[in-house]
């Protein structure tokens, strides 16, 4: 084996523990959005006198709330939302009605409960419309 020959064989192990370390980064970023979606931690928040009764439509918070069913929604800020909330936010033209997975600095991570993954993308503060409330 001559010098190159190891010069070559070294380079392969150096961009294959390279590779070896980004798809480990990599992947531990994607399990903080994607793991198991636990909908236990749910929060319950009790409405103020100037709650919105709103109209959902779709099958993605089921059975929480079924398609074309209605719920209450208070304002809320950003500071204000935690995980296990489930909060009105715009992505375009579409409202959403989702739950909090996860918090990481200036956005969330929303899910439905009838959704197998975390929504694609993060919700913004600008996004939030609002958060699910009852009235007793």
């Amino acid at each position: 084996m001559n010098k190159f020959d190891s010069f070559i064989i070294i380079l392969l192990l150096l961009i294959s523990l390279f590779l070896c370390g980004y798809c480990l980064a990599l992947d531990n970023s994607i399990d903080k959005v994607y793991k198991p979606i636990n909908f236990e931690i749910r929060k319950y928040r009790e409405c103020s006198e100037d709650a919105e009764l709103r109209r959902g439509i779709g099958m993605s918070m089921f059975p929480y709330n079924t398609d074309k069913g209605y719920f209450y929604m208070d304002n809320v800020s950003f500071s204000d939302v935690e995980i296990g909330d489930v909060i009105v936010y715009k992505k375009g033209n579409e409202t959403i009605h989702h739950a909090v997975i996860n918090k990481y600095r200036d956005r969330l991570y929303t899910a439905g409960y009838n959704n197998k993954y975390a929504d694609d993308e993060p919700v913004y503060p600008k996004e939030i419309v609002g958060r699910d409330c009852f009235k007793s």
